[in-house]
């Protein structure tokens, strides 16, 4: 930020920024003790804002400035990555403005067809009947394709681009389709804290700033405020991360995951501040760590636990969105035809080399075929991970492994792959941490 800042403006210029001093040391020492158990060349961003006017009060670029092995120098803020499920709230908020589905309307998650794409759960499973509200919370692919599939990918594209969020399409995309639901289109953490201001703000996103004399310009409108209001509540009653405990503090927040592991992302608020978080590798690259649930989310909390408690209001008795769905939305029927296809291993990546950190568990996805799968490694089969906890292998050794999928029909697909554990972390005393004087 010091040094973007510091190119456009005139020599001798002095600067002032709207970071709080105090709570972005904080800040970049809780992410260099993530990053610390991170493998290189894996990194991390992270943006604090506060609603109300726009105004950012912490921003890491990346975990560390001075590390070459992660590209520390790059401000990963600014890059275009993969949003994965991050884009979901949005989706599910344009369908309730529209009159298209309520929270309450059930929606049956199994395996579908879209014009030749099939596509999965993270965990490879399929629940059958549950609320949109149930799938929102638990980030489920199918139901958000099958709304996004109503609503109209065009729409939420050109709805969500009027709110400040652009998406990048990609060379050979004419127009965006059902995948971007899912992470198919590229944006930027920045853009993505931005769109999230408008759940923070009754509908209506306000452009993010540094500086303290630009700060409250407004956007377009993307949700009414009760649906945002809804959406946002819907959110608050997501199940915290692994670790984190429960507790009073009312926090609305998604995670994502992009395709194949590449990134990480976690986007959370309260009534005063929001806070965005990305993981992953400047690369592009696989690894294990990058998730949301796992990666991202984690490091979100501990953020806003250093800030003020401002927690998030209940929907007030009466809202239209909070009680049960009117006859005609009581459930959305699929427009697709189920999908006959065979299982195929999403993750890892077959022929990739996958870093795990000593001790890591490597995550275990597929998708197609007919759930539930089971998992062998070099013909060995691995215990069953239960309905809804996503299967994963720890390593005995560094070195090369098969690993199969079968599905429920005996369907199966095979991947080789290379496990490369890399050396530990430096600590805080190496002499890449000290950095010399200015």
């Amino acid at each position: 930020l010091a040094e973007r800042r510091a190119r456009a403006a005139p020599p001798g210029a002095i600067l002032r920024t709207t970071l709080d001093g105090e709570l972005q040391r904080a800040v970049e020492r809780l992410a260099r003790d993530q990053l610390d158990r991170l493998p290189a060349p894996v990194d991390l961003a992270v943006v604090v804002v506060e609603p109300a006017g726009g105004a950012v009060r912490a921003q890491l670029g990346s975990g560390d400035w001075g590390d070459p092995r992660r590209a520390g120098m790059l401000d990963l803020t600014r890059a275009v990555r993969s949003p994965g499920s991050t884009l979901k709230p949005f989706v599910y908020g344009l369908a309730f403005d529209a009159g298209l589905a309520h929270p309450g309307t059930l929606v049956r998650d199994q395996p579908l067809r879209f014009e030749g794409w099939a596509p999965g759960n993270f965990d490879g499973g399929f629940d059958g009947d549950l609320s949109i509200r149930e799938a929102l919370q638990r980030s489920l692919n199918l139901p958000a394709v099958q709304v996004a599939e109503r609503v109209g990918p065009l729409v939420i594209a050109r709805r969500l681009a009027l709110a400040g969020l652009g998406l990048e399409l990609g060379p050979a995309a004419a127009a965006p389709g059902l995948p971007l639901v899912l992470g198919g289109v590229g944006t930027r953490l920045v853009d993505l804290a931005q769109a999230y201001t408008a759940l923070a703000r009754d509908g209506t996103p306000v452009a993010l700033g540094d500086d303290p004399a630009a700060l409250g310009a407004t956007q377009e409108p993307l949700l009414a405020p009760a649906t945002a209001r809804a959406v946002a509540a819907i959110l608050a009653e997501t199940p915290r991360p692994a670790g984190i405990p429960a507790g009073e503090r009312r926090v609305a927040y998604k995670t994502g995951t992009s395709h194949r592991f590449r990134d990480g992302w976690a986007v959370g608020f309260d009534s005063g501040h929001l806070v965005a978080v990305w993981i992953g590798r400047a690369d592009g690259g696989s690894c294990a760590p990058c998730n949301g649930p796992g990666g991202a989310a984690p490091l979100l909390f501990r953020i806003l636990a250093l800030l003020p408690e401002r927690p998030l209001p209940p929907l007030p008795p009466g809202h239209p969105l909070g009680g049960p769905p009117p006859p005609a939305l009581a459930r959305l029927q699929p427009r697709a035809a189920a999908a006959p296809d065979g299982p195929r291993i999403a993750f890892p990546v077959p022929g990739s080399t996958v870093l795990l950190a000593p001790g890591q568990a490597l995550p275990l996805r597929a998708s197609g075929g007919l759930a539930p799968y089971r998992w062998l490694v070099d013909e060995v089969p691995l215990a069953p991970a239960g309905r809804r906890r996503e299967p994963t292998w720890e390593p005995a050794e560094d070195g090369f492994a098969e690993l199969r999928v079968v599905d429920a029909a005996g369907r199966s697909a095979a991947a080789a792959i290379r496990i490369e554990r890399p050396e530990p972390p430096l600590s805080r005393a190496s002499p890449s941490r000290t950095r010399p004087a200015p």
